[in-house]
């Protein structure tokens, strides 16, 4: 798995995924990849995406976010210019302030998301029972029908 920011360098050139390059085929790439969300970021869809157009080329990833010096420039404009709104993104790109912010709406969407998730497993807990209530009537029923038959019970039960 790739974290982002990931890109590709080849012959002095950075192939990298920006929104603009992402939305043109975004539902085909969702078609392709079941677990796009995460691979999006990677080095295979950058390929993916670029249509294999360049052979061989370097790997590269970077998450050091400290200082735009750690990434090519081209990537730091791109991060400035707010193109990876599809793609991913980093809190340490964010001042301790707007961190502490972004840090309380995710806590929120977090409680959220955990609070649709056990009504979810909640209903279907509530299905899976009846299901297995249903089946055990039928099995059950089914066994004893077939039992109350003499000739269908093992030689020593007749």
């Amino acid at each position: 798995m790739c974290n982002w920011i990931s890109y590709v360098e080849i012959n002095n050139t950075i192939m990298f995924l920006t929104d603009d390059i992402v939305k043109k085929r975004l539902n085909e790439f969702k078609e392709f990849n079941k677990n796009w969300e995460e691979d999006i970021k990677g080095h295979g869809a950058i390929r993916w995406f670029y249509d294999n157009d360049f052979k061989g080329g370097i790997s590269k990833e970077y998450e050091d976010f400290t200082s735009p010096s750690n990434f090519p420039k081209e990537i730091v404009e791109a991060i400035k210019d707010c193109k990876f709104k599809l793609i991913s993104f980093n809190v340490h790109l964010l001042n301790d302030k707007a961190k502490k912010e972004h840090k309380e709406i995710e806590q929120k969407a977090w409680e959220e998301y955990h609070k649709i998730e056990r009504q979810a497993y909640e209903k279907y807990y509530k299905i899976i029972q009846q299901a297995y209530k249903e089946y055990y009537k039928i099995s059950q029923s089914t066994f004893w029908n077939l039992f109350k038959d003499v000739n269908n019970r093992r030689e020593e039960w007749r």
